[in-house]
């Protein structure tokens, strides 16, 4: 299939693209489709499929690394983003977790785009058609039982009820289903191990698509009519060779490739375009803007010997040794939660400098998601001065900003596609963001020291060369360990917005025949991992082309 020269529809890989794809092929068998993958065909991969295997997928190359500019509200670190280079994009390297967030950053989408079909009910068809979930508490309402990703919850952790106790302990009530558009509250951990990973272009059936892999995007073919828009006619890549699309023109690389293509391809701003030399075809100032990720701190933790005997965390042959253990990722809870609206008033007030919403109509105010804490049985140690291996003594607490108000930039570091884009995520650069990681590191912190982890987990293990913290630890001390320790949970996303650089229906402003359909197009976060959001709009997509035909 990679001889051949035209087809009815490129598509530039990653998750969604597998998506897409096999839509649009089941549903019309005589379209040529292909999906061009700067990586390899390596679905199958052993550490593709190995719940243990994400730390090593990049030593093998399908994870591939983009470092950050550095970051001068974390000790000017250079933050590691990863993303996934092998068919079936990220969906063959990330963690695993199935989270839906919460219907009212949907709802908010709906209002920045203004147009409804992006809101909560909108999308909901799509969350339900990706999905089969495998929890007796769901509701049909909510959930889809018979799509082709497999969803799971209750898996049973030797701490499972110790751990719920403590997060009860911190105030948090225990609801049935995070996945249902309300998940504030203490949850079951959702994932999709089953019990492997199930890469997009494994779950859905690429049969009669080609896929043309190891292949690098140098730029999109359009055409040069100066009466009307420009068309999408194909792409080139970095060998060469020149693919037709008879169609349209998909592009699916993710939020940092993605606006790298369409800036190396004169769609973009104008003025940094020019800077290199390339001609703007169109100007689109908005392309790679608005990048937002979701940034999260882990703290170490270091188990009673006593406890750590009775095989409670990875390493403990023990805790090896039970199949079920190692069959996802070693967490029993995921807990969603809110702040204070006046503490969190104080700070957004900070960052308004003439912002629109007035001080009582934000719209991250009132009980929605802000932030999720978690307790991991392994140690997840990444920052300054870690080094903690899987030795079976240590557990890991965690949180995740769920709503960052920084923005951040993908640029171009040159006009060679195999060059890194330039991405600055300008983390924690506004005080909502630093209040929200502060206090909820304390908030993690009193998990650890709640009554019914006391005889279990000693206290943090803290970086080389640092004291340890605790929930009773001033804000400076808080911050430092923030600082030093935090880092992307890799849901990089916004950069070809709805709304902004894609209109409704997904389709590049200002061109005719090209698309965008991953991270890039979400317009603002979500309070959760986003690849079941993802998923959703690659199913919503493919349903918007179908209807077109």
């Amino acid at each position: 299939m990679a001889s051949q020269q035209a087809y009815d529809y490129i598509i530039a890989g990653g998750t969604a693209g597998c998506v897409i794809a096999s839509h649009l092929k089941q549903a019309r068998p005589d379209f040529s489709i292909a999906i061009i993958e700067r990586g390899p065909d390596e679905r199958k991969h052993p550490l593709v499929l190995s719940p243990l295997g994400v730390s090593q997928l990049k030593d093998v190359g399908l994870d591939s690394i983009y470092p950050t500019e550095p970051q001068s509200h974390l000790n000017n670190r250079r933050i590691e983003l990863h993303a996934g280079n092998v068919v079936s994009g990220s969906s063959a390297v990330n963690y695993g977790l199935w989270m839906r967030g919460d219907r009212k950053d949907y709802d908010y989408w709906a209002s920045l785009i203004g147009d409804n079909q992006w809101g909560y009910e909108g999308l909901l068809p799509y969350f339900k058609r990706c999905e089969t979930h495998y929890d007796p508490g769901g509701e049909r309402a909510q959930h889809g039982f018979d799509g082709p990703m497999k969803s799971f919850t209750g898996r049973q952790y030797p701490l499972r009820e110790p751990v719920l106790e403590g997060l009860k302990h911190l105030g948090l009530r225990e609801i049935k289903d995070a996945n249902g558009g309300s998940p504030l509250g203490i949850s079951p951990y959702v994932e999709n191990w089953s019990p492997t990973r199930q890469p997009s272009g494994l779950v859905y059936d690429l049969s009669g698509v080609g896929l043309v892999t190891n292949a690098t995007i140098k730029r999109i073919l359009l055409s040069s009519d100066s009466e009307q828009d420009p068309v999408a006619k194909g792409i080139e890549l970095t060998d060469g060779r020149k693919l037709k699309a008879k169609r349209e023109v998909i592009l699916s690389c993710g939020a940092y490739r993605t606006p790298q293509v369409l800036m190396l391809s004169g769609i973009g701003p104008s003025a940094r375009l020019s800077q290199l030399g390339i001609k703007t075809v169109v100007e689109s100032p908005d392309v790679g803007n608005n990048l937002w990720d979701h940034l999260g701190v882990f703290l170490c933790c270091k188990l009673d010997p006593k406890a750590a005997e009775e095989g409670l965390a990875v390493g403990n042959a023990k805790f090896m040794s039970s199949p079920r253990n190692l069959e996802g990722s070693a967490c029993n809870w995921m807990t969603i939660d809110k702040f204070p609206h006046d503490q969190l008033q104080v700070a957004l007030q900070q960052d308004a400098k003439g912002a629109t919403e007035s001080d009582n109509e934000h719209h991250l105010l009132g009980a929605r998601a802000h932030h999720c804490v978690m307790l991991v049985y392994m140690p997840i140690s990444l920052g300054e001065g870690y080094d903690v291996g899987m030795d079976g003594e240590h557990v890991s607490v965690g949180v995740m900003n769920f709503q960052p108000t920084a923005r951040g930039t993908i640029t171009l570091r040159s006009t060679n596609p195999n060059d890194l884009p330039l991405i600055d995520p300008c983390y924690a650069s506004t005080h909502h963001d630093k209040y929200v990681m502060r206090a909820a590191t304390r908030k993690t912190l009193s998990l650890i020291e709640a009554p019914s982890l006391k005889s279990v987990i000693i206290g943090e293990r803290p970086p080389v060369g640092r004291r340890p913290i605790s929930a009773m630890s001033s804000d400076e001390e808080i911050d430092e360990r923030v600082k030093g320790c935090a880092m992307s949970i890799q849901h990089g996303a916004g950069t070809t917005a709805i709304g902004k650089v894609v209109d409704a229906e997904l389709c590049v402003k200002g061109v005719q025949g090209l698309r965008v359909c991953d991270a890039s197009v979400l317009p603002a976060p979500v309070a959760a991992t986003i690849q079941a959001t993802v998923y959703a709009v690659a199913e919503k997509m493919a349903d918007i082309i179908l209807s077109r035909l």
